[in-house]
């Protein structure tokens, strides 16, 4: 599968589309929001798409992500947060990465034949598994899309998913549904466009009625890049990713020796590419091509390249540890669950 750069990324903007990117990094440095380890081009242009490149709606939007990782303390979160529960989670919701596809995007798969949510909060409290899905992104962001995108040669910012329905009971299915309105609030307002594609698989013929309600709290085009499979699945997944690295119960031949869903095999794991992602171009490189031919904004007629590169000396930066840490854990959950954008 030959990898292309879609419409509304870098690589594939149309003049408009840059100018409203340049505005929109100009307004965020201007009112103080900017923070350099986390904003880079790829994640600005992530809220961009989410909002069709609405200058005015793009920036509420982005405001309100950064006003609610200062309240919750997301960076802090990240450093801090720990889950011991996870042997027991994993019992009743089994979920685990296990390498790329043939994009590079990170693999993930979610099983819920053992799903029971009253067993699932006996182990663990709505809030900590809340939180355990935002330190997912995190992990996503700041180390697993680097990684991949290191060891494909291009930017990787979405995964592909498998969601596994077999032997699922769908009263305990329908059961999560508030608790996925709220993961799907996360996702959809502070990680916009980290989904690539979902595939559920072994969807029983009754799941049609669930997937009516999942589908109305999504947005349409994160329901557009899902699609229902029955049990024959397989010729689409290897569409998509190479037999060696899907797991062999889903059609690949890779038969890991501790078991595919403990082996958290993938470029995030591998020194050589578990790093920070070399950029096609930086914030700074970016700006510098409109200084020969600064104009003014629409979203404050005085505010140009020149002010800011003044104001800018002034300005202590949002600041967010982004160290690399020890390997990444195992399973995490996925920044391209069903339930994300």
């Amino acid at each position: 599968m030959e990898y292309k750069v879609s419409s509304g990324r870098y690589g594939n903007l149309t003049e408009e589309q840059e100018q409203i990117l340049k505005d929109l990094i100009l307004k965020v440095k201007k009112e103080g929001l900017f923070c350099e380890e986390r904003h880079d081009i790829h994640y600005f242009l992530r809220f961009l798409r989410a909002r069709n490149f609405d200058l005015e709606k793009t920036y509420l939007m982005f405001s309100n992500c950064e006003k609610w990782r200062k309240v919750n303390k997301i960076d802090e979160l990240y450093e801090t947060f720990t889950f011991p529960e996870l042997g027991e989670v994993e019992k009743i919701y089994p979920k685990y990465y296990h390498n790329v596809d043939l994009q590079g995007r990170p693999i993930y798969v979610e099983q819920f034949s053992n799903f029971n949510i009253k067993k699932l909060f006996e182990h663990t409290s709505e809030d900590r598994l809340l939180n355990y899905f935002i330190i997912d992104y995190e992990i996503g962001l700041r180390r697993r899309f680097p990684s991949c995108s290191n060891a494909a040669g291009h930017h990787v910012e979405t995964g592909l998913t498998i969601m596994d329905l077999k032997d699922v009971s769908l009263l305990q299915f329908s059961k999560c549904f508030n608790f996925l309105k709220k993961t799907s609030k996360i996702a959809s307002d502070y990680y916009p466009e980290c989904m690539g594609n979902l595939f559920v698989i072994n969807a029983p013929k009754a799941f049609a009625m669930c997937w009516k309600l999942i589908k109305g709290i999504l947005d349409p085009v994160t329901a557009e890049k899902i699609q229902i499979l029955d049990k024959k699945y397989e010729k689409v997944l290897l569409k998509y990713a190479s037999p060696e690295a899907l797991p062999k119960i889903y059609g690949g031949k890779c038969n890991c020796a501790k078991g595919c869903s403990h082996s958290n095999v993938g470029p995030w794991n591998d020194p050589e590419f578990d790093k920070k992602e070399t950029y096609e171009i930086t914030i700074d490189e970016f700006l510098k091509k409109f200084e020969t031919t600064e104009t003014t904004s629409d979203i404050d007629s005085e505010f140009t390249l020149s002010e800011f590169n003044k104001l800018e000396m002034n300005k202590n930066p949002i600041s967010s540890d982004n160290t690399i840490a020890n390997p990444l854990p195992s399973p995490p959950q996925s920044p391209s669950s069903p339930i994300t954008n």
